[in-house]
């Protein structure tokens, strides 16, 4: 549509979707370390991501500093999962070391 629109194909087309292209997936729920993002999740994930750019535009924010809002949202997200992810391993860790209860080992043994 942009290429008819503009009569020819510019190199700079769609250079502005790239960014998006990766932060609403990961916003809608889906994790860089592979995982399965919602439908309505990414939906959320674009009307709060198109929210903030509106409220910029309404501010009379530069169009750059959209990108960069972009980007702090994608570093929050990321660091969160990671977070996220890390207080899982540890506590499986922690769940694998503690002995069992008495009475499972029992059940276990006897089984």
């Amino acid at each position: 549509m942009e290429t008819i629109r503009a009569g020819a194909a510019l190199p700079t087309l769609g250079g502005d979707w790239i960014l998006p292209a990766f932060v609403l997936p990961i916003l809608g729920g889906s994790s860089l370390r592979g995982g399965s993002a919602s439908i309505l999740g990414t939906v959320l994930a674009t009307v709060f991501l198109m929210s903030i750019g509106t409220g910029m535009g309404a501010m009379n924010v530069p169009a750059y500093w959209n990108s960069a809002a972009q980007a702090a949202v994608l570093l929050v997200a990321v660091v969160v999962d990671e977070g996220r992810r890390r207080r899982q391993r540890q506590a499986r860790a922690t769940a694998m070391s503690q002995p069992l209860p008495p009475q499972v080992a029992e059940e276990a043994v006897s089984a």
